[in-house]
């Protein structure tokens, strides 16, 4: 038996791309903690299983935006859902 929902094997994908330290999101999950931490945009990715995902990085500084953290397009965003 698989117990494992989408958040579990999504997280397990976007593992396999991260780097050492840092703290990998998804454009979902970048959505809700957006204003309290600056973030990295990853840019469009492939997961197995998930296809193309909008994913980040996030910053040790809350609201700290660098300049290469710009949200993911509008249309790509609204592809999500």
């Amino acid at each position: 038996y698989d117990l494992c929902g989408d958040a579990v094997n999504t997280a397990a994908r976007m593992c396999t791309g991260s780097e050492p330290g840092r703290v990998h999101v998804s454009q979902e999950a970048y959505r809700y903690l957006r204003g309290r931490f600056g973030a990295t945009s990853r840019g469009p990715r492939y997961y197995k299983g998930k296809g193309e995902m909008y994913t980040y990085f996030l910053e040790n500084a809350p609201g700290a935006l660098p300049e290469e953290a710009t949200p993911a397009p509008a249309d790509a965003a609204e592809a999500i859902y």
